[in-house]
């Protein structure tokens, strides 16, 4: 696990959590969670101290403080501010098994929801998220996926309730007019009652564009009224913030592949806003990069989007001098791992 400072981009903290692959990581109050392809679920807290006789200043530094053991492999997780883990696992085939809500007061008490039972409405469930004011286990976000048909729908939990659905959506079946396979992935929450999904299929990538759906759970079923955003480019990973959405798209248009990011706003959902191209020249490091993984994060600071083994971090924004190209301009700080980053567009992120 490694803290970088986004700022000063200088490497703050680095420690070993874990043997096996870590698949998911989620952040609360001066806590860390992390969940694993060993099946623990791992928690790490600051730690502040201070040296009793000298005039250092207080020292600060993430420790481990306890680990979970769940019943398969830990692929995602959300920090609930009840001070509670919500823990989706799958078999080593990636494949769902099920959903467990850990208490971290109290983990003897842990919920386990198997995969397709009567509590997920005989969905598999992925992806869950909480909404902007803040995860809840009383307004859990998810994806859920039937087990015969591989239709996705889009879910509401509310986990103090005895049936804890409270709405399933269906969203991409065959019915609906949505290509066999198509996923919702990734899925995030925004403002409340309001999600949004990349319609992931193979179709959509070939065609080198993106489509993300924004699924609101007060209406009780998808039409031709939803509110859909069109990408340029294929969506690799995208988030809520400020009422927009920001995407990481990988532009196949060319053989030279470069990772842009856009920016959709509610008012035109069919205009997507290139905010500035990451990296010229994509390397994934040997594999194709629809295969790639890539993570992208917003907040008031800037973004961070990670792509074969680098992270990029940087801000958004109009360049103040004159009579420069923003598409010209190139940083490589030296003192983080190596980053390709082209900063340009017309406004903050912020």
């Amino acid at each position: 696990m490694q803290v970088i400072d986004a700022g000063t981009l200088r490497l703050k903290e680095q420690f070993e959590v874990s043997n096996a692959t870590i698949n998911c990581c989620d952040v609360g109050p001066d806590l860390v969670c992390i969940g694993s392809d060993d099946s623990k679920v791992r928690l790490y807290r600051r730690h502040l101290g201070a040296a009793a006789d000298t005039d250092l200043e207080d020292l600060s530094g993430y420790k481990p403080t306890c680990e979970y053991l769940c019943e398969s492999e830990v692929n995602d997780l959300r920090f609930a501010i009840e001070d509670a883990v919500i823990a989706v696992r799958t078999h080593q085939n990636r494949h769902p098994a099920g959903l467990d809500i850990i208490p971290l007061g109290r983990p003897d008490v842990r919920i386990s929801f198997p995969g397709g039972s009567w509590a997920t409405r005989g969905k598999y469930i992925h992806a869950p998220d909480g909404f902007e004011e803040g995860c809840s286990l009383s307004g859990v976000a998810c994806s859920g996926e039937h087990p015969l048909t591989s239709a996705f729908s889009a879910m509401l939990f509310d986990f103090r309730r005895p049936a804890p659905c409270v709405v399933d959506l269906p969203v991409t079946s065959v019915k609906q007019g949505h290509p066999v396979g198509t996923m919702l992935w990734p899925l995030r929450a925004g403002c409340s009652p309001k999600v949004y999904a990349n319609l992931l299929h193979e179709e959509g990538r070939r065609q080198g564009q993106g489509t993300i759906a924004m699924i609101d759970f007060r209406y009780p079923a998808m039409d031709d009224l939803t509110v859909r955003f069109q990408l340029p480019d294929p969506v690799d990973d995208f988030r809520c913030f400020g009422g927009s959405i920001y995407a990481a798209c990988t532009d196949t248009s060319s053989p030279q592949h470069k990772l842009r990011v856009h920016r959709c706003s509610p008012s035109q959902p069919g205009i997507a806003e290139s905010l500035c191209t990451v990296v010229e020249v994509y390397d994934a490091g040997g594999r194709s990069p629809r295969e790639d993984l890539k993570v992208f994060s917003v907040c008031p600071r800037g973004f961070a989007v990670s792509y074969g083994e680098y992270l990029a971090l940087g801000t958004i924004a109009e360049p103040s001098w004159p009579g420069l190209d923003p598409e010209t301009i190139t940083w490589d700080p030296p003192s983080c791992n190596p980053v390709g980053l082209l900063v340009g567009g017309s406004d903050d992120v912020d």
